[in-house]
C-alpha cells in the first residue's frame, strides 16, 4: 500500500502512533543539505515534508515550501504540482482552505497541461477533502467522483475504493443513507479483493451505520460484529470502542436495554483504558440517555454527572450541554423541578453559545471567500513575492472597498437573522421546558391524591394487623396458656396428657409466632434494621437460603410508618425469593447518601422478565407502598441470570412532610 494512503487511511480510523526514527531525519536532512542535483534534492524536502506533517506541521509546511522552491527552480511542472499537493494538505490542517483551494486549482491546470493522471486524481482528491472539511458536501462528491474516473482511467483499483468510501461518508453527512450504504458496499468488494484488513474494517463499520440508520437491525449488527473481527486483530480499541457504542444504541432503539447496557460499558471500558476522553464523555452521555428511556432517573444522573465531570476537565462544550440536558431531564423524572429548571436554563444558554458560535464561524468563512485569490496562492507560499504583491495593491483598493462593503451587508444581516433565530429558540425552548414542568406538576398532584388514598387503605390495614396480633397474642395466647395450665393439672392417663400438652405448646408458639411476623416487636422495640436481620434468620433457618443483611452506610431514625412499610416491602421481596427464584443464596444491603436510603436485595436464583411481572399482584402491592413513601424502584433481572432490586426513598423529604 502506498505510504500516503496509508497515512490517510490510518487518519480515518483514528487509532494510530506516529513515529520516528532520528537517524532518518537526519540521513535525509544530511542529503537536502549536501546533495548537488535538484531532482534528488526534491525527493529528500518531499520526504521530510511527509515525515513531519502529522508530528509538527510548522516544520511539515518548511519541508513543503522547500520542495517548492527547489521544483521551481527545476522548472518541473509536475513535481511543481505534487509541491503544491503537499502544501494543500497543510492549510487544510492549518484550517486556511481559501488558500488550499486556490493552491490546487494551480496544480490542476499544470497537471492538465502535462497530462499527469495520477496527479490530477490526487489533487481532486484533496480538493474533495477541503470542500468536506467546510461542510460543502456537493461539491465534494463531485470532486471526488473527477478523482474517481482518473484512477479508473489508471485501473487503480485501490484508489478507486478509496474514492467510493469518500463518497459514501458524503452521501452520509447529506443524510442520504441509501446512497451512502451504496458507495459502502462497492468499497467493500474492493476491500475484500485486496484482503485490505484496514479497509475492511472501516468499510464494515460504515456500513454498520448506514444499516443502523435505515432501520436494518440485523444486516448492521452483522456488519459491526465482523468489523471487530478486523478491529480486534489490528488491535484498534479506540476504533472498536466505538463500533461497540453503534451496538449498543442499535439495541437500545430496538427496546433491548440489556443488550445496550452490555455494549455500552464495554465500550466505555475500552476508552477509559485507551485514554480517549472526548469519546467516553459520549458514551456517558449515551449510557444516561439510556437510562432515562427506562425511566431509571437516579441511574441517568450518575452517568451524566460523570460525563459532565470528564467533559468540564477537559473543555469539551458539547458534551457539557448534552450533560446539562440528561441531567435536567433526570431531576424533572425524580419531581425536582428546582434542580430540572435550573440545569434546562443551563443546557439552553451552553446551546445558544454553541449556535452564535457556529455562526459566528460561517461569517468569518464567508469573509474568506471574498479574498482575492490571487493575493492569496504563490504570496504565502514564496517570500519573494511579496513584490508582486505591492505592485499589484493599488489596483486592488477599489475591489477591497467594494469587497469589504459588501461583507459588512452581508454580515449585518446575517447577525440580525441570528440573533432573531437565537431569540425565537430560547423563547421556544423556555415555554416547551415551563409547560413540561406544569403538566408534571398536574400529573403529580393526581398521583399524590392517589398515594393518599392507597396510604389510607395500607394504614388501615396495618391498624387491624396490629389489634389482630394483639388479639392473638394476649387472648387466644393467653386462652391456651391457662388451658396448657389446666392439663397440667390433671393426673390421670399421663401419656395422653404429655400428647395434650405438647399439641398446646406447639399451637401456643404458633399462634405467637403468627402474631410477631404480623407485628414483629423487635422491629416496635429496636427498629428496622434489626428487625429485617431477624426475619432472614428466621427464613433462612426455615429453608434452604443463605440469607445475608449489610448496612452499607448508616441509616437514620425512621418514623414507625416509614420502619413498617419499609419491612413490609423488604419481607414480601425474601418471600418472594423463597418461593419462586430456587435461590441459593439473597442479601439486603442498607445504605444512605444525599438523603436517601438505598435498599438492594439481590438472589443468585433464576430471574424473570420484569416487563411481565409488574403487572402481577404482589409487584403491584410493591409499587403502591415504595410510592407512598416518595420514592421509586429498578428491577435488574433476566432470565437463568437472577434478580437485582433497588429501591430509593427520599427519607429527608419524607420527613419534613410527616412534620
Amino acid at each position: 500500500m502506498p505510504r500516503h494512503i496509508t497515512l490517510l487511511f490510518l487518519l480515518l480510523i483514528g487509532s494510530h502512533l506516529f513515529s520516528q526514527d532520528e537517524a532518518v531525519i537526519d540521513s535525509l536532512v544530511n542529503g537536502l543539505e549536501n546533495t548537488p542535483t535538484d531532482s534528488v534534492k526534491f525527493t529528500y524536502a518531499d520526504e521530510l515534508f511527509w515525515q513531519w506533517i502529522y508530528i509538527d506541521q510548522t516544520k511539515g509546511y518548511e519541508y513543503g515550501l522547500e520542495a517548492l522552491r527547489i521544483a521551481d527552480r527545476m522548472s518541473e511542472a509536475s513535481s511543481v504540482a505534487a509541491a503544491q499537493n503537499n502544501l494543500a494538505i497543510y492549510f487544510r490542517m492549518a484550517g486556511r482552505y481559501v488558500s488550499g483551494d486556490s493552491i490546487l486549482q494551480e496544480a490542476i491546470k499544470l497537471q492538465e497541461q502535462k497530462q499527469d493522471t495520477l496527479g490530477l486524481a490526487r489533487s481532486y482528491g484533496n480538493l474533495s477533502n477541503i470542500y468536506k472539511t467546510q461542510g460543502e458536501y456537493e461539491k465534494a462528491i463531485e470532486v471526488n467522483l473527477a478523482s474517481m474516473t482518473y484512477y479508473e482511467a489508471l485501473k487503480d483499483t485501490f484508489g478507486v475504493g478509496r474514492c467510493l468510501n469518500n463518497n459514501g461518508n458524503l452521501h452520509f453527512a447529506l443524510k442520504q443513507n441509501e446512497e451512502a450504504l451504496t458507495y459502502f458496499l462497492r468499497a467493500l468488494k474492493i476491500s475484500r479483493r485486496f484482503k485490505d484488513t484496514l479497509g475492511l474494517a472501516l468499510n464494515l463499520g460504515n456500513i454498520g451505520t448506514a444499516y443502523k440508520q435505515l432501520n436494518h437491525t440485523q444486516e448492521g449488527l452483522e456488519a459491526y460484529e465482523e468489523a471487530n473481527v478486523y478491529l480486534k486483530n489490528l488491535g484498534y480499541e479506540r476504533s472498536l470502542a466505538y463500533n461497540l457504542g453503534n451496538m449498543g444504541l442499535l439495541f437500545r432503539e430496538e427496546g433491548d436495554f440489556p443488550k445496550a447496557y452490555t455494549y455500552l460499558n464495554e465500550a466505555k471500558s475500552l476508552l477509559e483504558r485507551n485514554e480517549a476522553p472526548k469519546g467516553l464523555a459520549r458514551m456517558y452521555d449515551n449510557l444516561a440517555k439510556t437510562a432515562l428511556m427506562q425511566q431509571s432517573y437516579s441511574k441517568a444522573l450518575e452517568y451524566a454527572r460523570q460525563g459532565y465531570e470528564l467533559a468540564k476537565s477537559i473543555q469539551l462544550t458539547p458534551e457539557i450541554r448534552n450533560a446539562y440536558q440528561s441531567m435536567a431531564k433526570a431531576y424533572a423524572g425524580k419531581r425536582n423541578y428546582s434542580q430540572a429548571y435550573r440545569y434546562q436554563e443551563k443546557f439552553i444558554a451552553l446551546n445558544d453559545s454553541l449556535i452564535n458560535e457556529g455562526n459566528t464561524q460561517k461569517i468569518q468563512e464567508l469573509e474568506a471567500r471574498y479574498e482575492s485569490r490571487s493575493r492569496e496562492s504563490r504570496i504565502q507560499l514564496l517570500a519573494s513575492e511579496k513584490e508582486l504583491q505591492l505592485k499589484t495593491i493599488e489596483a486592488q483598493v477599489a475591489g477591497i472597498r467594494l469587497r469589504n462593503l459588501i461583507i459588512m451587508t452581508v454580515v449585518f444581516a446575517l447577525g440580525l437573522a441570528v440573533l432573531g433565530l437565537v431569540f425565537y429558540r430560547q423563547k421556544k425552548l423556555l415555554a416547551e421546558s415551563m409547560q413540561q414542568i406544569e403538566e408534571r406538576k398536574v400529573m403529580d398532584l393526581k398521583n399524590q391524591q392517589q398515594i393518599i388514598r392507597m396510604d389510607a387503605v395500607i394504614q388501615g390495614e396495618e391498624k387491624e394487623r396490629r389489634r389482630l396480633a394483639q388479639d392473638l397474642h394476649d387472648g387466644i395466647g393467653g386462652m391456651l396458656a391457662a388451658a396448657k395450665l389446666k392439663v397440667a393439672a390433671v393426673s390421670t392417663h399421663k401419656a395422653e396428657m404429655g400428647e395434650a400438652s405438647t399439641l398446646l405448646d406447639d399451637t401456643y408458639e404458633e399462634v405467637r409466632r403468627i402474631a410477631h411476623n404480623m407485628m414483629p416487636k423487635v422491629l416496635l422495640e429496636m427498629g428496622l434494621v434489626p428487625a429485617v436481620q431477624q426475619y432472614a434468620q428466621q427464613l433462612s433457618d426455615s429453608s434452604s437460603l443463605a440469607i445475608s443483611v449489610e448496612v452499607l452506610q448508616s441509616i437514620p431514625d425512621l418514623t414507625s410508618h416509614q420502619e413498617l412499610s419499609l419491612f413490609r416491602i423488604i419481607q414480601e421481596l425474601l418471600n418472594n425469593i423463597v418461593k419462586h427464584a430456587a435461590a441459593q443464596e439473597a442479601s439486603v444491603q442498607f445504605s444512605f447518601f444525599e438523603g436517601e436510603i438505598s435498599i438492594m436485595v439481590e438472589d443468585d436464583g433464576k430471574g424473570f422478565d420484569p416487563v411481565q411481572a409488574k403487572g402481577g399482584m404482589g409487584m403491584k402491592n410493591l409499587e403502591d407502598r415504595i410510592a407512598i413513601l416518595g420514592g421509586e424502584w429498578e428491577i435488574d433481572s433476566q432470565v437463568g441470570k437472577g434478580t437485582n432490586i433497588s429501591i430509593h426513598i427520599p427519607v429527608i423529604r419524607e420527613l419534613m412532610n410527616s412534620l
